[in-house]
């Protein structure tokens, strides 16, 4: 694979980087995992059940690591405890555990602050996946714990990661013995490609929208309300630059048109944004600044090094711009987006993530809590905090050989079913 974006993170519980993600999923698993329509299914855990706030779960008895001992009950806890406890991209999701408690050698379960049907859906995310907490040592001072996917790390360095097939794997075991993914565009024989403008492409719709988020600091040198101004100015005008996908908000409805002037507008705003590799992204980037210095509003733009933190550029910008994925099914995906999206992240102070989580958590105990969590969102857009952009795709060129792509409507892609046709 070229043109592949940097891989400089591989720990589940750091990375909130799709490109790097995608690797995870391939290398570790998670307990249950969903299948293309969301339904939840099993994994490493192969049952479970769920009464009130305890999630009991049996795992199989004979997963191999890649370093071939087994997996054991005490490695999957310590993973989920490990989980509970770190700081990162998701530790909202999982700081309603209360204790992982080891039931026999092949059983545990985990107890939660309050009921929560959804929490299931958040053990099958490539950022809950179980690893063994020992730790694989690569050139440039890079480390990966030890998996149990269909693929392990052969190698990993600044410009390549060599995956390996893991041939005692428990589950569908990969078709290649090996892949190896480049940040480079160098011409290969057998191909395929991510964010390359030339060549025949297969564009896939994902589950994943890009969005704004304002912040409205003290030291700010462009007032409140001239900024509430601009977001419904960018709200607005986002059909003149691709109706087709302009969304209404997190739940990827297709917006209505409305009439809208021009305003004329003064002061700075800071724009915080990541270093875009994805061709669309880089449009929609280049659109936004034209757009903001269309009122007159000068434009000073801050990049955001690690978008699993944005906490990084919180004091010194004004908007953050994000693209993220929204889970399967809606539901989960709406509840997981409000407590983990990078916007949000930004947007909110430690102590104001506390109060958004208690209103989750209220929503959640509703009698129509997708209801509840989509009010959230809307407050947030109606108080001028958030702007809903445009529908996410992905982009894979490759040469025709390459067989089994297969794009997840989240964007993933499943690496263990691709597989190389012969010419006849």
């Amino acid at each position: 694979m070229t043109q592949y974006p940097w891989v400089s993170e591989l720990d589940p519980s750091k990375t909130f980087r799709m490109a790097e993600l995608q690797v995870i999923k391939s290398v570790y698993d998670t307990l249950i995992k969903q299948d293309q329509e969301g339904h939840l299914q099993a994994s490493i855990a192969h049952t479970w059940e769920m009464k009130d706030n305890r999630f009991t779960f049996w795992i199989r008895p004979d997963i191999r690591c890649h370093d071939g001992r087994l997996l054991s009950i005490d490695d999957v806890i310590d993973s989920i405890q490990r989980l509970v406890n770190s700081a990162g991209p998701v530790e909202h999701l999982f700081r309603q555990v209360v204790d992982v408690v080891r039931l026999s050698s092949q059983s545990f379960q985990i107890i939660l602050k309050s009921t929560n049907p959804l929490f299931l859906y958040a053990l099958s995310i490539p950022n809950a996946s179980i690893v063994v907490k020992d730790k694989i040592k690569f050139e440039v001072k890079r480390k990966a714990f030890i998996g149990t996917g269909p693929f392990r790390i052969q190698s990993w360095g600044t410009e390549s990661i060599v995956l390996q097939r893991h041939d005692d794997y428990f589950s569908r075991k990969a078709l290649l013995q090996q892949i190896t993914i480049s940040i480079r565009g160098e011409a290969l024989v057998e191909q395929m490609s991510f964010n390359q403008k030339d060549g025949a492409k297969e564009v896939h719709a994902i589950d994943a929208f890009s969005y704004l988020c304002f912040r409205y600091r003290q030291n700010a040198a462009i007032d409140r309300n001239t900024l509430a101004q601009l977001a419904c100015y960018i709200d607005k005008h986002k059909h003149g630059y691709d109706s087709a996908v302009a969304v209404s908000g997190v739940h990827l409805q297709l917006a209505m048109p409305e009439p809208y002037e021009k305003p004329t507008l003064q002061g700075t705003v800071v724009l915080a944004e990541p270093t875009w590799t994805i061709p669309y992204l880089k449009d929609i980037s280049n659109w936004l600044h034209q757009t903001i210095q269309s009122t007159g509003i000068n434009l000073e733009l801050v990049t955001l090094d690690d978008i699993s933190d944005p906490s990084l550029v919180s004091e010194y910008a004004d908007i953050l711009f994000m693209e993220d994925v929204i889970e399967q099914p809606k539901e989960y995906g709406v509840y997981e987006w409000l407590l983990t999206s990078s916007g949000l992240r930004f947007l909110f102070s430690h102590q104001d993530f506390k109060v958004h989580s208690a209103r989750i958590d209220q929503a959640l105990c509703s009698a129509e809590p997708l209801n509840g969590l989509l009010g959230i969102e809307q407050e947030l857009y109606l108080s001028h905090h958030y702007v809903p952009l445009f529908w996410g795709k992905d982009e894979i060129t490759r040469t025709q050989q390459v067989q089994g792509i297969q794009v997840r409507k989240t964007g993933y892609s499943d690496f263990c079913k691709l597989w190389i046709a012969q010419p006849e």
